[in-house]
């Protein structure tokens, strides 16, 4: 009896992480922490940095505790922009906006198949077709885990979330292009702020 085992390798989907008092894990995997108090890019293509064809961003805001001098932050809202206008808005209550329009703990079909959005449990998944990303939402971690689904996306985005070239030694690439070491994690993170975004 013979049998014949064919398999095709796959790189794995690279996938960035932020949760909690932003815990950041880079698509390479390098993780670390940032404290800002702003709008700051997650991911977005770079083939033209200041034009890109899609961009993923997050509104850092405080969370206050009476044991701490300085205020924790964690993220309230994501934003999906696609060639420059807001697609999708996903908000800390288990809403989101689609294109402006507000739908409240339930599902729906984003225009004409760019993709879908599903409220269960305490999470929010969406599945865009273009550009070719996967988010899940976790309300009560306020974490987003973004994942790049098509293969010409890796080495070719850019933001907090690194570049996914499968080398972690270049993911703090600031938005001019200059690299940083982690010691200038707000430098790097700072590089990245939407522009008139801070409270």
């Amino acid at each position: 009896m013979s049998f014949t085992h064919s398999f095709s390798m796959i790189a794995p989907t690279p996938t960035g992480i932020t949760e909690q008092d932003p815990h950041m894990t880079t698509f390479d995997g390098v993780r670390y922490n940032f404290q800002g108090l702003c709008t700051y890019v997650l991911t977005q293509d770079c083939s033209n940095i200041h034009k890109p064809s899609f961009q993923v961003t997050a509104d850092f805001r405080g969370k206050y505790s009476e044991l701490r001098s300085k205020p924790l932050t964690r993220i309230n809202a994501v934003n999906v922009n696609v060639d420059g206008m807001q697609l999708l808005r996903l908000l800390k209550n288990d809403h989101f906006l689609i294109k402006g329009h507000l739908f409240i703990n339930s599902s729906a079909v984003i225009g004409n198949g760019q993709g879908t959005v599903k409220v269960e449990d305490e999470h929010v998944y969406v599945k865009l077709n273009n550009p070719a990303l996967s988010l899940v939402w976790t309300k009560p971690t306020h974490g987003i885990n973004i994942a790049l689904n098509g293969p010409n996306m890796r080495g070719n985005v850019c933001g907090l979330l690194g570049n996914a070239n499968g080398d972690p030694e270049d993911d703090f690439m600031k938005s001019d292009g200059v690299i940083v070491t982690k010691d200038d994690i707000y430098e790097f993170g700072d590089s990245w702020m939407v522009p008139g975004s801070c409270e």
